[in-house]
This record gives C-alpha cells, structure tokens and sequence, in this order.
C-alpha cells in the first residue's frame, strides 16, 4: 500500500509519501518466505532562477527478508537511502532540457534450488544519468522526446541455469554478477 500528498504551487511541486508490503509464501514441503518492506519518499521541484528548477529528493528503504526449509534458512535486514537529483531548463513552457542522477536499488535475497539446495544472494545498486529533450507541438497535442541515459550496476543480480548431464535436471539460482553498464 502507499499513500502521498501532493503540492503545487507558484514555487513548484512536491511529493511526500511511505509505502509498505508485506509477503509471505509457504509450501506443503516446509519451505516458508517472507519479505516486509517499509519506505519513505519525497521529491521536490522547485524554480530556482529564471526558467532553470531543480529537483531533489530521495527514498529510505527498510527490507527485512527470511527464507526457511528443511535444510536451513537465510535472514537479512537492510535499509537504504536513494538520492535524486536533476536539473531543467525551459527554454519555453512546450520546450524542456533535463538531466537526473538517481540511485536504484534491487534487495539481496534467499531461494531454494531445483536440486534442493539452498542459496543466497546480495542486494545490487545502480546509478542512473539521464538526459531529456521535450517539446510540444500544435498546441500540446503532438509531443516529440528523446532519452539518452547511462546506468552503472554493482553485483546485478542474473539468474544462472544449469543442466545436470547425468539427469538432464535443470537447475537453477539467482547469483551477483560482476559490474555492468547500460545506455
């Protein structure tokens, strides 16, 4: 669930909100998951000088994840904060330039494997560049936008299958990978 509340005024704009989920799953064959999550956010965006608004804000995340089976368990409590900022420029009120800097964030976690294993993974963390172009035309009716954006990754989470060659069983687990980069 989420709730927020908005403002707009001649200043700028803002959002302040939380957010939280709850999830729980359990299996006939004594496997059990839970995750709870717990956030705050805010964003504001605000006129500085002439046609030039900055935006700032961010994201305190709370994660608390526990995995159980037959075997053993995993448990991990994180919390996070995610900062956000950028710059825009109106060259006209139809006619934008922006840049943002934000971090992201995907939590760790635990599973169980086909072969019946158990198996862990950490959290990964992005920074996100990006660079926008808007502009409107006949009146708002048609609006023509561009992105170009950059992303670095830390231990991205990939899924890695594997098959066993005497059983033909496929297997598989997510894992944290090396450093990566998107654009």
């Amino acid at each position: 669930q989420e709730a927020r509340v908005n403002w707009d005024g001649s200043w700028g704009r803002a959002v302040l909100g939380i957010y939280g989920s709850t999830f729980t799953a359990e299996t006939t064959s004594g496997f059990e998951r839970n995750r709870d999550n717990i956030a705050v956010f805010g964003e504001a965006d605000v006129a500085v000088w002439n046609r030039f608004f900055m935006t700032g804000g961010g994201r305190v995340s709370h994660d608390a994840f526990d995995f159980s089976s037959p075997a053993g368990g995993n448990a991990r409590e994180e919390t996070v904060f995610l900062p956000k900022g950028g710059v825009r420029y109106e060259i006209r009120p139809d006619h934008t330039l922006g840049f943002t800097l934000q971090r992201g964030y995907q939590p760790g976690g635990a599973g169980i494997d086909t072969d019946g294993s158990d198996f862990s993974f950490d959290p990964s963390y992005t920074w996100h560049c990006e660079l926008a172009y808007r502009k409107a035309f006949l009146d708002g009716k048609l609006t023509f936008a561009a992105n170009a954006f950059y992303s670095t990754w830390q231990d991205q989470q990939v899924v890695l299958r594997t098959i066993n060659p005497s059983t033909f069983r496929i297997s598989e687990r997510v894992i944290n990978a090396a450093d990566s980069s998107l654009y």
